[in-house]
C-alpha cells in the first residue's frame, strides 16, 4: 500500500514526537511512503515563516525525519495543480494511494472521492 503524507500530519507527528514512518511500517508492513515536493517546500517555508516558534521547530524536525526515513525522490506532479491538497487528491485517486492527514476538510474531500484516509489521534495512527 502506498500512503501519501500531508504537511499537517508531518507537523502533528513532529510536535508529538511520533515516528509515523516506523508506525506505518509496523502496522501495514512494507509500506511505500509518498511525499510531494510541494509538501517539503511547505515545511521549509514554515521553518522560517510560521508565527509560532513551536511550529517552526516542528517543521524543522519533520524535515529531518523525512531526510532520515525517505531515501527515494519525492513525487513531482506531472502537471501544475492549484494547491497541495488538490495535488494530493489527484495523485491519490489516480494511483489508488491512501492519504495520511489530520486536515478535516481534506479528509472529507478524499472520502467523497472514495480515497482511503488515515489520521493521527492520541499519538496513534487511525484509519
Amino acid at each position: 500500500m502506498k500512503i501519501i503524507i500531508d504537511t499537517n500530519a508531518l507537523l502533528y507527528a513532529a510536535k508529538n514526537k511520533l515516528d509515523i514512518f516506523n508506525s506505518l511500517r509496523k502496522k501495514y508492513g512494507p509500506t511505500s511512503i509518498v511525499l510531494l515536493e510541494s509538501v517539503e517546500r511547505e515545511l521549509k517555508k514554515l521553518t522560517i515563516k510560521a508565527e509560532k516558534a513551536s511550529d517552526r521547530q516542528a517543521a524543522s524536525l519533520a524535515i529531518r525525519l523525512i531526510q532520515k526515513h525517505i531515501p527515494f525522490p519525492t513525487v513531482a506532479p506531472r502537471k501544475a495543480i492549484e494547491n497541495v491538497d488538490s495535488t494530493l487528491l489527484e495523485l491519490a485517486k489516480d494511483n489508488g494511494w491512501a492519504i495520511l492527514t489530520n486536515d478535516l476538510e481534506l479528509r472529507n474531500k478524499a472520502k467523497r472521492q472514495g480515497i482511503k484516509t488515515f489520521v493521527i489521534r492520541q499519538k496513534k495512527l487511525i484509519e
